[in-house]
């Protein structure tokens, strides 16, 4: 007989045979000190899905046990059937509730309480948990007391209430270390890390996850050192460590890879897509970001496919690749509403409203991050709220309407506040700022500047100081105070030259401050730089960027010939991805090149092809075209 053997790799249902077969090769070491240990076997065995058979005798009624129904629901869970497990661990609650064993009523509570929090039904998650509590708490079982504590920890990061959170985790870190419980004790140090990484203290998160790391190490748990990596490599990310942040990643996929973990290796693609994205690596992140999308919808896991489609989305937004990130956005919404994820509905719904924005489609980008705004407050879900408001303010702000941007601003503050965001609400202080520049409000200007410059000392991001003394510079400068603006200039400058490693925005940025304090060679230098690394790297949004900057750099220099090639590299950049705002902005300084040669021609054409652009983008003629068509009449 001959016939094809499944590949155990893509077949999901053969997923756990990989862990069992690593296991086995352990075992059969041909070198007897790397065989692994028996009580380590006897770990790694209790952390598979496995139950002894029970007794049978002839004429007795064959029913699968509480126990049994149990270990078939985790079978399917780490199949990500989510489905299947559901089915069989309500069996064994009927089971368990029917033959009065707490003990397995108490674990298919918490089985429960589980899938529906992964679902993110929270408030039917908290309900398992204190259900389990009580029972558990009845017959004194401490690791079971513990797991409800941690899963209504869990719930309580959530809602962003993070004092109780902290409490929760560490009284069941503490229960589970009583009942000499090390697996439990390692994810409760996890899920206490991953509330230091929600509060930004990051410091604390990665103390967290190296503990746990080390515990799981010690009892041969492969699944719960991959899982802990994979939080450590989305800290370094928060932090902008975005090699620590890759090796992490990199990690935990060898070890999901070699247990069969096709969610696991899903999730690190996912996280690797993020670093690559950061790096402007963007081929390598749509890669690895499609293959976590294959997996996902290859294991039927409809909340991943969805959330990849919003990382793609977002990819392609930064990239202006507007059409494409649209698309994809509107997948991600569809996949989301399936499946009732309200958070990803939310997140789909935000990044639609930045492409209309980007796309100058006012109505519908104020219409969508309105509903975004609402879905994230209904869920309580602080930072998103934020973000939402934050983007409805950056609309209102573009289109003049200073009272309303202002509006959403503070309101984007507050649930920042709410949700212990210090990065966001930084961000938003500073277009508040902004916001109040413009109408000429230059004390609360400054108030709200120096408040978003006192969180990046606090954090030491210097990218952040760095840009709240350039907006400081402009408040000054608007107030004639040329000593301060030049001293803050001063300070962003030295800010800026301590990032290391140097990345192309922050290059463009450093030749922006040189530029504005007429160092014009220096700034030159750094934007050169910095449209060499986009290049290499193509990030074709980056790269038309900094040589409409290149071009404004040589035009105060009177290079014009040099100034005209790399706008019209820029122009040709920008209509590439639909990037109708920044073909106007070039456009509008090769207006500028031909008024200062005078080439009336040529510039009355561009003046009219930039006319008919901030048309179609329902926006007024800039100050340039205005003065250029009263010279060229």
């Amino acid at each position: 007989m001959y016939g094809k053997l499944p590949a155990t790799r893509k077949e999901i249902q053969l997923s756990n045979v990989l862990a069992l077969c690593g296991l086995m090769t352990e075992c059969w070491d041909p070198q007897p000190a790397k065989r692994i240990d028996a009580p380590t076997f006897q770990n790694k065995v209790d952390l598979m899905p496995s139950v002894l058979p029970s007794s049978y005798r002839s004429g007795d009624r064959k029913t699968r046990s509480a126990n049994l129904l149990h270990k078939l629901g985790d079978m399917y869970k780490n199949q990500y059937n989510q489905e299947e497990a559901e089915s069989h661990y309500k069996a064994t609650l009927e089971a368990a509730i029917r033959t009065n064993d707490d003990l397995m009523e108490g674990r298919a509570l918490a089985s429960l309480g589980d899938l529906c929090f992964r679902r993110e039904n929270f408030k039917e998650a908290e309900d398992f948990y204190e259900k389990m509590f009580e029972i558990h708490g009845k017959i004194g079982h401490v690791s079971g007391v513990a797991k409800s504590v941690e899963g209504l920890g869990a719930i309580y990061r959530t809602q962003s209430n993070f004092a109780k959170a902290e409490e929760a985790f560490q009284i069941a870190h503490q229960l589970y270390g009583r009942a000499n419980n090390d697996a439990g004790a390692a994810n409760a140090l996890r899920e206490l890390g991953e509330m230091y990484h929600l509060q930004s203290r990051y410091v604390e998160a990665e103390r967290a996850f190296d503990e746990a790391r080390d515990i799981h190490c010690g009892i041969g748990d492969d699944s719960g050192v991959a899982t802990t990596l994979l939080c450590m490599g989305n800290t370094y990310y928060a932090q902008w460590k975005l090699e620590a942040a890759k090796k992490s990643f990199m990690e935990a996929s060898k070890i999901y890879d070699r247990i069969g973990d096709e969610g696991g290796l899903a999730n690190t693609s996912n996280g690797l897509g993020q670093v690559y994205c950061a790096q402007s690596k963007y081929r390598e992140a749509e890669k690895v970001l499609k293959e976590a999308h294959e997996i996902y919808s290859r294991t039927g896991c409809g909340i991943g496919v969805a959330t990849v489609a919003n990382d793609l989305g977002n990819m392609y937004r930064v990239q202006s690749r507007d059409q494409e990130a649209e698309a994809t956005f509107n997948e991600a919404l569809e996949a989301h509403s399936r499946v009732g994820n309200k958070l990803g509905v939310a997140n789909a719904l935000h990044g639609l409203g930045e492409i209309y924005r980007a796309r100058s489609r006012n109505q519908e980008a104020e219409k969508v991050l309105n509903d975004a705004c609402k879905t994230y407050f209904l869920i309580g879900h602080h930072s998103g709220t934020g973000h939402a408001f934050y983007s409805l303010g950056l609309l209102y702000k573009a289109q003049g309407r200073y009272a309303e941007a202002e509006e959403s601003f503070r309101q984007a503050i507050a649930s920042y506040e709410r949700g212990s965001d210090g990065n966001s609400r930084a961000r938003a202080l500073m277009d508040l700022g902004e916001v109040y520049q413009t109408q000429h409000r230059y004390v609360e200007a400054e108030e709200a500047l120096t408040g978003a410059l006192a969180i990046g000392i606090s954090v030491a991001d210097e990218e952040r100081q760095a840009l709240a003394w350039t907006l400081l510079s402009d408040i000054f400068k608007s107030q004639s105070k040329h000593t301060e603006e030049k001293d803050a200039l001063s300070q962003a400058e030295a800010l800026l030259a301590q990032v290391d490693p140097p990345r192309p925005k922050m290059l463009d940025w450093l030749g922006a401050i040189l530029f504005r304090q007429e160092k014009y060679s220096e700034a030159e230098g750094y934007c050169r730089l910095a449209q060499a690394m986009y290049s290499s790297v193509e990030d074709t949004s980056g790269e038309a960027m900094t040589l409409t900057r290149l071009g404004a750099v040589y035009i105060f220099q009177t290079q014009y010939a040099e100034a005209e090639e790399c706008l019209v590299r820029a122009r040709v950049l920008c209509a590439s991805l639909n990037n109708e705002a920044g073909e106007a902005k070039v456009l509008d300084c090769l207006l500028g090149v031909y008024l200062a040669q005078r080439r009336l021609g040529e510039a009355k054409v561009v003046c009219m092809q930039a006319l008919e652009i901030y048309k179609r983008m329902g926006r007024g003629m800039s100050d340039t075209c205005w003065e250029a068509l009263q010279e060229l009449d």
